[in-house]
């Protein structure tokens, strides 16, 4: 109603700091720890028990959670540079690019999850081959079989 897209932005610096703080650079923050943290619970489990656990789940599992946490990276954390350069040295260029160019990759998230999980499901891709080489035969299918027909 003010005309400001969040109106305690403009009002209160501390509100304004801590919104900024929790929903964006807490998220991110532990999205990199979540990480490191599982990359490294895997090396070392793969180190301990190099039999007993099927190490193609566990690099596919980790293989998917990383892509999907990247995408994640990829779209918001220039947001949160820009966001920081701000805090630290205000100015009209920083402010230009973030609002006009970085503000708009966040909404790619929401866009390119769906494809991207599909695209990380194990049968999918098989399935989708599957689909496409079915669609691409060529329909001369009566033609082979009135030629033997006419043999026999």
């Amino acid at each position: 109603m003010c005309g400001d897209t969040i109106c305690y932005f403009s009002n209160n610096a501390i509100l304004a700091g801590y919104d900024w703080i929790v929903n964006t650079g807490l998220p991110i923050m532990a999205i990199i720890l979540g990480n490191i943290i599982l990359v490294i619970r895997v090396i070392k489990q793969k180190n301990r028990r190099q039999r007993t656990v099927s190490w193609s789940k566990q690099r596919h599992m980790t293989l998917q959670l990383i892509s999907i946490s990247s995408l994640y990276l990829v779209t918001w954390l220039p947001s949160i540079i820009i966001g920081l350069s701000q805090q630290i040295n205000p100015s009209d260029y920083l402010y230009g690019i973030g609002e006009y160019i970085v503000s708009d990759l966040t909404y790619l998230v929401c866009l390119l999850l769906p494809w991207m999980s599909l695209g990380l499901l194990p049968d999918f891709k098989k399935w989708l081959l599957k689909l496409l080489r079915r669609v691409k035969k060529p329909s001369n299918i009566v033609g082979t079989t009135t030629l033997k027909t006419r043999h026999n």
